[in-house]
């Protein structure tokens, strides 16, 4: 940024104070704009959007830090989205058990799940003190997967559909679960199954991963 984006830098900070109830001072402002000069003013405004768009904070003004992680590709940082990936895969274990079908809205949940043995056998087995184990495998194979382009499976087979399956009774096994949000305010809602209730294998299902494969992930 020069001199000459200054009335639009103004006005991204003016909206950041806006929005998180923290007004910079002139001197703060300045600061920021002498250690941001690397940036272009598109991708300052950019940031600004995505921080006004992801932040739950306020109170308090966004740091330089946050707004250049803002800029990489105008998404969450990796480490940011590890964190969110795991706190919502926790929230399924505690909601739901390895007993529902989930689904969730990251992709890369269910491709670590499938390293894992599936949703229905990680989910039944895992004790609380190899969860901090977990974790840390959790976070070196999300970095991992994505550097990759991750297609998002069907959904992740539960016990109750599981067995309701095998028996012949796939059709009391309720709907499937959908996961998704940020932490503090992840959400779930039934969703409509997209084939009539058939016998797990007549429908495809991969008994390693416990995931339904579907034509386009097969």
């Amino acid at each position: 940024m020069t001199d000459a984006d200054a009335e639009r830098f103004d006005a991204g900070m003016r909206a950041l104070g806006e929005t998180f109830q923290k007004e910079p001072t002139a001197f703060q402002q300045e600061i920021y704009f002498q250690t941001l000069q690397d940036l272009t003013v598109e991708q300052f405004e950019k940031a600004c959007i995505q921080i006004i768009k992801t932040r739950t904070i306020t109170g308090t003004f966004p740091l330089v830090a946050e707004i250049r992680e803002a800029v990489k590709g105008g998404e969450e940082s990796v480490e940011a989205r590890i964190a969110i990936a795991w706190d919502m895969l926790m929230y399924a274990v505690e909601r739901h058990g390895h007993y529902d079908s989930v689904r969730f809205d990251d992709p890369i949940i269910h491709t670590i799940l499938k390293s894992w043995g599936g949703w229905l056998q990680w989910s039944g087995t895992v004790t609380n003190d190899e969860l901090k184990w977990a974790r840390k495998d959790f976070e070196k194979l999300y970095r991992a997967y994505a550097t990759l382009e991750v297609r998002p499976d069907n959904y992740c087979i539960g016990a109750i559909e599981h067995e309701n399956g095998l028996a012949g009774f796939s059709e009391f096994s309720g709907p499937v679960i959908a996961i998704s949000g940020k932490p503090g305010a992840f959400e779930t809602r039934p969703l409509p199954r997209l084939e009539p209730p058939q016998q797990l294998e007549d429908r495809g299902l991969d008994p390693d991963c416990g995931v339904l494969k579907t034509a386009a992930n097969a």
